[in-house]
């Protein structure tokens, strides 16, 4: 039984030798094959389920199943990798180098505390060196002060959210499924969740094989339609400046039923009001520099970021915050309730009151701790930036963090789909203010207070915890085990990628691709080339305009669903349309079997998400070992 029903919170111990067995495992064979994936293609790896499946089944074979418990914390954090964190500062080194930094007449502004300025050291290709410590170390710092910050907002909106609130959290539902499934074994559901992962392993075989394997061996040269096949050149022949087409992730299908129908369709207007309507309203018009860009056949991913970037990164935020503010102003007997459990009401649920560190002060101060600690280690960096510029770091480091938790925790509760923060916001502040200086100031480029934004994430896993019955305290415990093992090996394994061959290069074609436009982006923002600030009418525009909605659906019942908008306007057009697809078939399937679909799809979605993604890890693993081969003579 769930805490939060019963009043008492019975769970197994989650840290045994097998969850660190498993973790392990999770870390040293997977985690090289993510790191490939990631500089390869830019993908990731579901590591997770597929060690949670090979460790269900060694326990089976021992004749002692695994507990939920040690379940949900080898799902979690099997597949938990802090590389990124490296292969970042590899980047800064390529971007202190490149052509295009010495052209835009940034490469003498670049800090040592950024990144190594000694030329030695990126041609040798090595971490092992004096002049990464400070890089290393100051990033490790910020790391782990983020890490805290994220996990205090994570138990803040757990208490709103899923302990006096309750939202649903739909894809957690499917994790919790998964877990129930093969550790119960009843035989029904195990039936209906082994049809559901054969299907997937095959069409992600169909999909995966040609396009990702073949293609390495060299025998596919077609397009590939991964993440989405895009028809935006169909389109654009009747709606000039619109972009569509369909994804291929059957994890998106999934989601499709899982989420409320009425959500899933709202999630799909709100997509299709910016990226098909407004767009071409935009081009049509002529209005913004979007339209002056655009040209016939503009494929997708361009039109989302130069659409985004002219245009509707102003609004985004206007309807963002509205979908964040009013339901808590509607509803704000919950927020207070929350508030007051933290702070040691008689309501708290049994495992709050058995765990200190769920009280309000102590989440407040290791939220606002670790986010001043970040704001003061940049404004000591920055000597003599000036105390507006503190002012403003510390408003988007407590301020603008609560805010889009908030928000984007809320999305996750409801539509399971993330709210992407608008990552223009801050920069646009920032160039605003140091233009006004005096003096050139590009070292604030260079580093930035946390702008917690993993507290929704937090929240979702804290969901996923109450419905299987694993402790935070256990799960806490196997992550904090767990991290400076994967933070170790991430630098090692990083290291040994960079040995075997240059970054950016070939042998790497994601680096190839991207890095250098990442340079290109960054000197064009830190020169003030790219400026283009946000028009405020738009932004308290769409604020209104959202709210008014808000408050229409609440009185009068239609299904409105404003974080449902809200995440439709944040979420691609393919994605908004295979979710749409997904839930139709939902909802034919119920008018087909009724209460039986209703109690299996859960079952069903999680029986796809394993399926797919036991194929993708062993195909992304086959493929880097064959990429490999020729990666040898670096």
């Amino acid at each position: 039984m769930m805490g939060t029903k019963s009043g008492k919170y019975k769970s197994e111990e989650g840290v045994t030798w097998r969850v660190l067995i498993g973790l392990l495992y999770g870390i040293f064979v997977f985690q090289p094959a993510m790191i490939w994936l990631n500089l390869s293609t830019g993908g990731s790896l579901a590591a997770g389920w597929v060690t949670f499946l090979i460790f269900t089944e060694i326990a089976r074979l021992t004749a002692k199943s695994l507990s939920k418990t040690e379940s949900v914390v080898l799902l979690n954090l099997a597949g938990m990798s802090y590389f990124s964190t490296f292969l970042t500062l590899i980047y800064r080194a390529y971007f202190a180098r490149s052509e295009i930094t010495r052209a835009f007449g940034i490469r003498d502004y670049v800090p040592s505390w950024w990144a190594p300025l000694d030329d030695h050291v990126w041609l040798s290709r090595t971490f092992i060196d004096q002049s990464w410590l400070m890089p290393i170390g100051l990033t490790l710092l910020i790391t782990l002060l983020g890490i805290v910050a994220d996990l205090a907002m994570g138990l803040l909106t757990r208490e709103i959210y899923v302990v006096q609130e309750k939202l649903t959290f739909p894809l957690q539902q499917v994790a919790a499924e998964g877990v129930n499934v093969l550790v119960e074994k009843e035989e029904r559901r195990m039936n209906v969740f082994t049809i559901a992962a054969t299907f997937a392993s095959i069409y992600a075989a169909f999909l995966y094989v040609p396009s990702v394997l073949l293609r390495a061996l060299g025998y596919f040269r077609g397009e590939m339609p991964i993440p989405w096949v895009d028809i935006s050149k169909d389109i654009q022949r009747i709606l000039p400046g619109a972009a569509f087409g369909v994804s291929t992730d059957v994890f998106t299908f999934a989601g499709g039923f899982i989420v409320p129908f009425s959500v899933v369709v709202n999630i799909f207007v709100g997509s299709m009001i910016i990226y098909v309507i407004g767009n071409h309203l935009l081009v049509s018009m002529g209005v913004t520099k979007f339209a002056e860009e655009y040209y016939t056949g503009m494929r997708i991913s361009e039109i989302m970021y130069k659409s985004h970037m002219y245009a509707w990164a102003g609004p985004l935020i206007g309807v963002a915050l509205a979908a964040g503010i009013f339901p808590l102003i509607h509803r704000y007997k919950i927020f207070v309730q929350g508030i007051k459990s933290l702070m040691g009401s008689k309501t708290r649920t049994y495992e709050a009151r058995e765990e200190s560190f769920l009280r309000l002060p102590i989440l407040l101060i290791a939220w606002f701790g670790s986010s001043l600690a970040s704001v003061f280690i940049a404004y000591y960096l920055l000597e003599g930036i000036g105390s507006t510029f503190l002012i403003i770091m510390i408003f988007f480091s407590l301020g603008w963090s609560f805010i889009w938790t908030l928000v984007n925790a809320r999305a996750l509760g409801v539509t399971g789909v993330t709210i992407e923060p608008p990552g223009t916001l801050y920069p646009i502040v920032k160039y605003s203010y140091i233009s006004t200086l005096p003096q050139a100031r590009y070292d604030a480029w260079f580093i930035d207070p946390i702008i917690s934004m993993g507290g929704a994430s937090w929240c979702a896993t804290f969901k996923l915890l109450d419905l299987v019955g694993c402790k935070i305290k256990t799960y806490l415990k196997s992550y904090f085990i767990i991290l400076p093992i994967v933070i170790i090996t991430g630098f090692l394994y990083v290291q040994v990628f960079w040995w075997m061959a240059p970054m950016p290069s070939s042998v790497y074609p994601m680096t190839a691709v991207q890095w250098p436009l990442n340079v290109g982006s960054l000197n064009l923002w830190i020169t003030g080339k790219i400026f283009t600030a946000f028009d405020p009418t738009w932004i308290i525009s769409a604020f209104i305009i959202t709210g008014v909605l808000y408050f229409i659906g609440a009185f009068t019942h239609l299904p409105i669903s404003i974080i449902g908008l809200a995440a439709g306007v944040n979420t691609i057009i393919p994605t908004a349309f295979t979710m749409l697809i997904g839930g139709i078939f939902g909802e034919i399937m119920k008018r087909r079997y009724g209460d039986n679909w209703n109690k299996d799809r859960t079952v069903v979605a999680a029986g796809i998400s394993l399926g797919a993604s036991a194929i993708i890890t062993i195909i992304t693993t086959a493929t880097m070992l064959v990429k490999s081969q020729w990666a040898l003579p670096y």
